[in-house]
């Protein structure tokens, strides 16, 4: 029993170590922040000249179109992949609004799925960073196969419903990319976002397109993660906030009251302390890096770090 109860406060010596390292970082990247919103513009001009294109899967919502379209920066542009057929309203109304037409689609080999039926850009040159791709709505991953295939650039972020950017998301990405070696970025993950990944096209390519297990062919280390929040949702708040109180704290809780009784208060002691220590680290993240992440969302994104050591993530696309 003693070498047991010597082994769990190791480890929670170990994770209580860990946070007090990833509070540091979190200072850190929130003080970076500052800076490139001070001037992200000038910053992102002399970076490399790293392009994105944002990749829409099941995105309806005209507010968030207009809000992925509210990007400063120059080599970006926004690309919505839905079937007319079948949302013909949402068409008509980015049609109109943006004054829409048809271009030449030629079907790209380099994305055996993406099949493209329509092609649509603005004749206004202010509205250029905007495509519309019709095709038939098959699966999310032909989805964005399909907007891959015609984007300008070379990485590409997916985006679901209900997904929005930070505030200049997409110049902190790029910064971030363009600080490392020339072509020696496959991946960006942002530790702070659940399921937010920025991919190289070229990789994209090479895996066979967008699949759930495309996460699987990337060597880790040609992924670059980072503490900088890329995204954020709306409408996932309530859900997250009732699956962590129903779950994660009434664990910790038969946790603490089973070490109490059958190891003694002096570990309970010391697992509430880690457990408090960890839950302030979220809290100051939270507070930290982006005022549209919730304190339960910052507690799972820990928990999703530490099942990642375990394995490869699927990617999933809303």
């Amino acid at each position: 029993m003693q070498i047991a109860v010597t082994a769990v406060m190791i480890l929670l010596a170990a994770v209580a170590a860990a946070a007090a390292v990833r509070a540091i970082a979190v200072s850190r990247t929130a003080e970076w922040m500052e800076m490139v919103a001070i001037g992200a513009t000038d910053s992102c001009e002399s970076a490399g000249y790293v392009g994105c294109s944002v990749v829409c899967s099941g995105v309806e919502n005209m507010q968030q179109i207009e809000s992925l379209l509210d990007v400063e920066y120059d080599r970006y542009e926004t690309i919505v992949v839905l079937d007319a057929r079948v949302s013909s309203e949402t068409a008509r109304v980015l049609v109109d609004r943006y004054d829409l037409i048809r271009v030449d689609a030629v079907p790209s080999d380099e994305f055996p799925s993406a099949r493209i039926r329509t092609l649509f850009r603005s004749r206004s040159r202010s509205l250029r960073r905007l495509t519309l791709v019709d095709r038939a709505g098959t699966s999310p991953y032909d989805d964005l196969d399909a907007g891959a295939s015609v984007a300008s650039y070379d990485y590409i972020l997916p985006v679901g419903a209900d997904t929005y950017l930070m505030p200049n998301a997409i110049e902190k990405a790029v910064i971030t990319i363009a600080s490392a070696v020339p072509d020696d970025i496959d991946l960006m993950y942002s530790v702070s976002d659940d399921e937010c990944y920025i991919f190289r096209r070229d990789t994209l390519i090479a895996q066979g397109g967008f699949t759930r297990h495309v996460l699987r062919g990337i060597p880790p280390h040609r992924i670059r993660r980072t503490m900088v929040p890329i995204v954020y949702r709306t409408t996932s708040g309530r859900r997250i906030k009732f699956v962590t109180r129903i779950t994660i704290f009434p664990i910790i809780i038969t946790l603490l009251a089973i070490e109490t009784v059958t190891a003694g208060a002096h570990l309970a002691a010391a697992t509430a302390a880690t457990a408090v220590l960890l839950a302030a680290n979220a809290a100051y993240a939270r507070t930290a890096l982006g005022r549209y992440n919730c304190f339960e969302k910052s507690v799972l994104c820990y928990i999703g770090r530490i099942f990642a050591i375990f394995g490869k993530r699927k990617f999933t696309i809303s």
